[in-house]
């Protein structure tokens, strides 16, 4: 299960923007954190812990957006979404595969060959997705993505 990193040293005091600057960052930190250990193993709990982190600052910046230029939110909010989608396919079929495996259907028939081509079928699907997931991170590497999204939100 994906442990939200603790944000340290915020004071009621402390303005808007240094708060969310700071949260952002440690949230944006969790999401590399996690990104690191899909791109080694994209395991069922890698890519659930990813879609977490993804998750937890997407909903951050849609409620903090009005603090955030708009082209950079635009920016931001795309890049997640993109990854909150792609993943989502993955994500999808592993919660399937686990429900098909352990329903009593599957254990009355596991040797029939219908259940088999079920499963191989999901299995291969999520290879495919994975991959495709995979390269979209990699790609997002390559451009600098992560170093983009900390500057649109740290430089204003």
């Amino acid at each position: 299960m994906a442990k939200a990193f603790k944000i340290r040293h915020i004071a009621p005091e402390d303005q808007v923007s240094h708060v969310l600057n700071k949260i952002v960052l440690v949230r944006i930190l969790e999401i590399r954190k996690y990104r690191a250990v899909v791109l080694r193993n994209p395991s069922p709990d890698a890519v659930h812990d990813f879609r977490v982190a993804v998750r937890r600052l997407f909903s951050l910046l849609k409620v903090f957006h009005r603090y955030i230029p708009a082209d950079s939110y635009d920016y931001i909010r795309r890049v997640l979404k993109d990854l909150l989608d792609l993943f989502c396919h993955v994500r999808e079929i592993d919660v399937f595969q686990v429900m098909l495996a352990g329903s009593s259907l599957a254990r009355k028939y596991r040797r029939q060959s219908f259940v088999r081509g079920i499963m191989d079928d999901k299995r291969s699907a999520r290879n495919e997705f994975a991959v495709r997931s995979l390269e979209y991170l990699r790609k997002l590497d390559d451009t600098r993505c992560w170093r983009r999204l900390e500057s649109e939100l740290f430089t204003r």
